[in-house]
């Protein structure tokens, strides 16, 4: 699990130190304050050897990949994840576990083959073919990341070029699985169906069943049906033939994507954007204690994001029924131009909360 989070020139944030995470941690704020941002921050040292998390992160935005024009060259995709769009700054993020374990991303753009002194000899001929052709264009069109856990270091490389983006270096796998859920999406039907189905080979699918019984009590079993060529996960009330997951109703369809992911991100991170959507009021605490409670036994650490009063409160109420109290709102500030976390833990959240103080910040 992350312990602490430092965050150098992502988005918008310039510097940003955070301690204190656990396993279920919320975050508040203002809009435009980098809730959002700080999800994809944590999301890009996940998936840490993999330059194209960068692009991933773009996309749940809903912006797709950006790429070069006949009349010359566009923004790059990684253009935005620097403050200001400028390319010429150097993004750090980096992390400690627990048992003292570290891990940190470097992202730097590359404009001069002398810069590629780490990298192995077949990827400095090929890259410095193509930063030689680039450095007469706009833009910022390499990129390096450089991932370090441990006394571990790897060097990937992305190119942004007319046609596709070309990826150079060793490739290598996350070390554990996450997933981010954006607010702006629904996830496809076919990808829920799927990961349902990894369930279901694990014998796991109750997981699902008993998480969506929090809104839909009615609910017998699910299974999967093709219409056309996609499979969709299906529902069957009492009695009746069985109905499409997405027509049964936005609480239903927002508890099967929270739970068939976290189910899927053993020992890894789940991270969700704006948590409550589709979800009412009255049902956020047993959602709450559902999400503790699988989160603990599948050993998966969770962020979320919230605009809610109503959320947070249940939130800690369904925590503070719980043996451990392995949760922590985080409030994004914006003082003098920069952004500072507050960690409201129990005892100050309660204290806020029995006193109808605002917790979710101000403008």
């Amino acid at each position: 699990m992350y312990k602490s989070l430092s965050i150098r020139n992502f988005r918008h944030f310039e510097n940003l130190e955070i301690t204190g995470f656990e396993r279920l941690n919320l975050i508040t704020g203002v809009n435009n304050v980098g809730k959002t941002a700080l999800l994809e921050a944590i999301f890009t040292l996940c998936g840490a050897p993999s330059p194209v998390m960068v692009n991933r992160i773009n996309r749940s935005r809903g912006i797709a990949s950006l790429a070069a024009k006949d009349s010359g060259w566009d923004e790059s995709p990684w253009d935005s994840i620097f403050p200001y769009f400028d390319s010429s700054l150097i993004t750090n993020l980096s992390t400690e576990m627990e048992h003292g374990e570290s891990r940190s991303v470097e992202l730097r753009v590359l404009r001069d083959p002398s810069e590629l002194e780490d990298a192995p000899t077949w990827v400095k001929r090929d890259l410095s073919d193509d930063l030689s052709s680039l450095t007469t264009q706009s833009g910022a069109f390499v990129l390096q990341l450089k991932y370090q856990q441990g006394t571990s270091t790897i060097n990937r490389y992305l190119v942004n070029r007319p046609a596709s983006l070309a990826r150079y270096g060793v490739a290598t796998e996350p070390s554990f699985p996450a997933y981010m859920l954006s607010d702006l999406s629904r996830v496809p039907a076919a990808f829920l169906a799927t990961l349902f189905g990894k369930l279901e080979t694990r014998g796991e699918e109750y997981i699902v069943l008993e998480a969506l019984r929090i809104v839909e009590p009615r609910l017998k079993r699910l299974t999967t049906v093709y219409m056309g060529r996609d499979p969709i996960l299906h529902g069957q009330l009492e009695h009746t033939r069985l109905i499409p997951l997405p027509l049964m109703g936005g609480g239903t369809a927002r508890l099967a994507e929270l739970a068939c992911h976290l189910a899927n991100c053993r020992g890894g991170v789940l991270l969700i954007d704006e948590i409550e959507n589709g979800l009412h009021h009255s049902v956020l605490g047993k959602v709450w204690l559902t999400l503790g409670k699988l989160a603990e036994d599948l050993d998966v650490q969770v962020f979320a994001t919230t605009h809610s009063d109503e959320c947070i409160q249940a939130a800690h109420e369904a925590f503070s029924e719980m043996l451990d109290y392995n949760f922590c709102l985080f409030r994004l500030d914006r003082v003098d131009g920069r952004i500072v976390p507050v960690a409201l833990m129990r005892d100050k959240l309660e204290a806020a909360i029995e006193s109808n103080i605002e917790v979710r910040g101000y403008e």
